[in-house]
């Protein structure tokens, strides 16, 4: 199991999310009730880019949580963690920052 302190959260910019976009959403394909698309992944929200995050251990991507601003406060519009990573904190270690940061 992965601990969460080896993981790096940063922010997910546009940029990042195209070039790997089919690479994030894998992360969730083993849940049946998964259905985000490419086009959920980059839909236009306000504050998406500046308060989205992934969580990435090297090249390897963990997690990401997207978020926006609605009605003046922060919207988590879908979080995922990988089938392999999930129980070690990633998802936590997402929500905290966005705690503290959203």
């Amino acid at each position: 199991m992965l601990t969460a302190t080896s993981a790096t959260i940063a922010s997910l910019t546009r940029s990042y999310a195209e070039s790997r976009a089919e690479e994030l959403l894998a992360l969730g394909r083993d849940n049946d009730w998964e259905t985000w698309t490419v086009e959920n992944l980059l839909a236009k929200r306000q504050g998406k880019w500046e308060l989205s995050l992934v969580a990435s251990r090297g090249d390897a991507v963990l997690g990401y949580a997207i978020c926006s601003i609605q009605d003046s406060q922060v919207h988590l519009h879908h979080i995922i963690v990988g089938a392999q990573y999930r129980g070690s904190g990633i998802g936590k270690q997402l929500l905290e920052h966005i705690a503290r940061n959203g």
